[in-house]
């Protein structure tokens, strides 16, 4: 049976972590791989308790700031951790829900859809939109909270993050993909609908799987759903703690913009589907938050968070 990891870099994102961790569990992840970059929101203290408790395995990575954090965190988990030892490798950010189409729903569904010349699946976006800040008594799963998207092949849904195969063979991890395969070859990469195309020996990868064209988009068998603003508040908090994917010593236009945010709150289209997963994720939730210490890191957290939409919601 085939064994898959994921693995993830976050600064400053405590409150969704439990939800996070449950949801890719449910999905038959067989282990989670989290490096923390510079957190001062408890993020710290409440993964430290789920990686001795077994449920994931994590790597406290201080980035200096010439650095880029996200990448910096990967390189930190790999070598620290077994990440490698696996069929498949997946990258996703924590505020991207990984949803299979196929079979029973699980990320085994997936990767068994791939022929074994198969090096690379790679899936699109599902953006989600916004709704209302949550409070202590709205909190409820990111997936629940969020139930609006963009249309399937909207632009911003060819955003591509990936599943490697025997992923030792590449040198380094980006948030999309793995890179810099040794030694070079060429590579089989199987779309969201179960079409293939070839990458030539020497082509950098961060070109052809960053995106797809527009053209291209599908989430057929599989695909990520994206909350990438959720709330107003929440979004503002997004851009304080800064961008993973470069170093913070990067100048020039703001990503995280009005105009990023505006995009995507125009979602309109109502989409449940994830709700398949619930049941299992609130079973795993309830089994992590057995622990009286990952419950007490898990509430120091949300009051922390709960704390600061409030001051923000005060604010606007």
């Amino acid at each position: 049976m085939a064994r898959h990891h994921l693995m993830t870099s976050v600064k400053n994102e405590a409150v969704y972590l439990v939800e996070w961790v449950a949801h890719h569990k449910t999905l038959g992840f067989d282990q989670i791989y989290l490096a923390a970059n510079n957190c001062n929101d408890g993020t710290v203290a409440l993964a430290q308790k789920l990686h001795n408790h077994g449920f994931i395995k994590f790597r406290h990575n201080k980035c200096a700031p010439d650095k880029i954090p996200q990448h910096e965190g990967y390189k930190a988990l790999r070598k620290r951790f077994d990440v490698d030892a696996c069929d498949w490798l997946m990258v996703l950010d924590v505020d991207e829900f990984l949803h299979v189409e196929t079979g029973d729903g699980t990320v085994g569904a997936l990767t068994a859809q791939a022929a074994d010349t198969v090096d690379i699946i790679s899936l699109n976006a599902m953006t989600f939109g916004t709704g209302p800040a949550p409070t202590a008594d709205s909190y409820d799963l990111t997936t629940r909270q969020f139930k609006h998207r963009l249309p399937a092949d909207h632009k911003v849904n060819r955003a591509l993050k990936s599943l490697t195969r025997a992923p030792a063979r590449f040198r380094g991890t980006h948030n999309h993909n793995m890179v810099n395969i040794d030694p070079p070859t060429s590579l089989v990469v199987m779309r969201g609908d179960g079409s293939t195309f070839d990458i030539p020996a020497g082509t950098p990868l961060w070109e052809v799987l960053r995106n797809s064209a527009t053209s291209d988009i599908t989430q057929r068998l599989a695909h990520y759903n994206h909350y990438a603003i959720k709330s107003s508040a929440e979004y503002l908090m997004r851009q304080k703690r800064g961008r993973g994917a470069v170093s913070p010593l990067t100048t020039g236009k703001l990503r995280h913009s009005v105009d990023y945010f505006e995009k995507r709150a125009a979602a309109s289209i109502a989409d449940d589907r994830i709700e398949k997963y619930a049941e299992g994720t609130l079973n795993w939730m309830e089994t992590m938050l057995a622990e009286p210490a990952i419950r007490e890191a898990d509430a120091h957290a949300k009051t922390r968070f709960f704390t600061r939409i409030g001051r923000l919601n005060a604010s606007t």
